[in-house]
């Protein structure tokens, strides 16, 4: 069974518009293109963003949050970081009514379409990381038709998750524990996607194409991916570790909005540090700017920009104290030109002064580095054959969006580079 509604006038809609408009209980975008009309979900499949606030180029629809990309004709998902495609509904005119068909039990998502594993399928992809461009990569793998064994690495003892929904909902206690996970279990069970959770790998012999657990276990592979990714820099000052995730962040898109209306401090005065303040501002955060030196480490224009924005700024300042009892209340400040020392109420602590990359196993593999210390890569190929690299270890700490793209395209390099080639005869 099925409902459908008169949702407008074909004549109030032009091509290359878009209306949300409800059907039942679905919100539903319809969308104008060539004269015809299609009707997709109307909210992004990551964060829920709706999409009519978004831009719509050509037959693709981006999300004003994080940037996913859907087709508007079909619903499919065409960029991450969303993982899942829009329903699409059935959409018709008639005298001069457009009407929209949705069925009486219909899911907000569609899971994209994946090869399934196929034993005479002997080769195995690893991907040591399950961040957001190792998670990426495996699913894109199975989307493009891998039929091999694909194994995801990582030391944690958890399913891969979305680190932005662990700040953002589970740490503020808006969202539990099951809204963490990427994917259930059940779904890397059905799509043939192998986790191996807890098994940190101690060397890679790329010679042999074999890997060497902490425990002794062994795993060959026929491409491996690093996406081990970096760690952002520590102030290491008392209240930081604690008070993480409660008013101390290191990402501006991320948490900023929570802190709309209130008065942060951003610590830092280099390019990342300015660019989040100016979005801070933009999105109506009182912020404050702190930096140990007496002028910005940022780009020429991006200083002037900070400068113009009326943002205050404390220059030869350094935070010795975030305080706080269950979430930020305050910092203590020092400075080192003055030697004098005060306490700054404030609710939250931004710090970007820099990144760490996770680097260790790369280099015992002998993979080349940049001078900043990442990995070097050509297209996602690192110096060495048959090992790849994408995400937040390939250079600096990437946003979602960047980090799950970074993860997809390095699996079409490698499919194109080692699976397509090596594909197994059939008889």
């Amino acid at each position: 069974m099925s409902k459908e509604a008169i949702v407008f006038k074909a004549h109030e809609v032009q091509d290359g518009d878009m209306r949300e408009v409800m059907v039942k209980q679905a919100k539903v975008l319809v969308v104008r293109l060539k004269g015809r009309f299609y009707a997709i979900g109307a909210e992004c499949t990551h964060y829920g963003g709706p999409l009519i606030d978004g831009a719509l180029s050509g037959r693709r629809v981006v999300c004003p949050w994080h940037q996913a990309v859907f087709d508007a004709m079909t619903g499919n998902l065409e960029e991450p970081p969303a993982l899942d495609a829009q329903p699409c509904y059935e959409v018709r005119v008639e005298d001069g009514d457009v009407i929209v068909r949705v069925p009486d039990v219909s899911d907000n998502r569609r899971t994209p379409a994946m090869a399934r594993r196929d034993l005479a399928d002997g080769r195995t992809f690893v991907i040591l990381g399950a961040g957001a461009a190792g998670h990426a990569a495996a699913e894109t793998l199975r989307q493009d038709g891998f039929q091999g064994h694909i194994v995801m690495i990582t030391g944690e003892q958890h399913l891969p998750y979305d680190r932005p929904n662990l700040s953002k909902g589970y740490m503020s206690g808006e969202a539990g524990p099951d809204t963490l996970p990427w994917r259930t279990a059940a779904f890397y069970r059905d799509h043939d996607i192998e986790v191996l959770l807890g098994r940190p790998v101690a060397r890679v012999e790329h010679p042999r194409k074999t890997l060497t657990f902490a425990d002794g276990g062994s795993l060959a592979y026929d491409a491996l991916l690093l996406a081990t990714g970096a760690v952002h820099r520590h102030l290491g000052v008392p209240g930081e570790s604690r008070l993480s995730g409660r008013g101390v962040s290191y990402c501006s898109t991320c948490d900023g909005p929570i802190f709309s209306g209130k008065k942060v401090v951003m610590v830092g005065g280099g390019d990342s540090a300015v660019t989040e303040s100016l979005h801070l501002k933009n999105i109506g955060v009182d912020v404050v700017v702190v930096h140990w030196l007496d002028k910005l480490d940022a780009q020429d224009f991006l200083a002037r920009q900070l400068i113009q924005s009326g943002i205050p700024i404390l220059y030869n300042t350094e935070v010795n104290e975030i305080l706080g009892k269950t979430s930020v209340e305050a910092v203590t400040l020092f400075n080192n030109k003055t030697k004098k020392t005060k306490k700054l109420k404030t609710a939250g602590v931004f710090i970007s002064i820099g990144y760490l990359p996770s680097t260790d196993l790369a280099e015992k593999i002998g993979v080349e580095l940049t001078p900043e210390g990442f990995i070097r890569t050509d297209q996602f190929r690192t110096s060495i054959p048959g090992i790849y690299a994408a995400g937040d270890v390939t250079g600096g700490y990437n946003q979602i969006v960047t980090a799950s793209g970074h993860g997809a395209e390095a699996a079409l390099t490698i499919f194109r580079d080692r699976i397509q080639k090596q594909k197994p005869e059939t008889a």
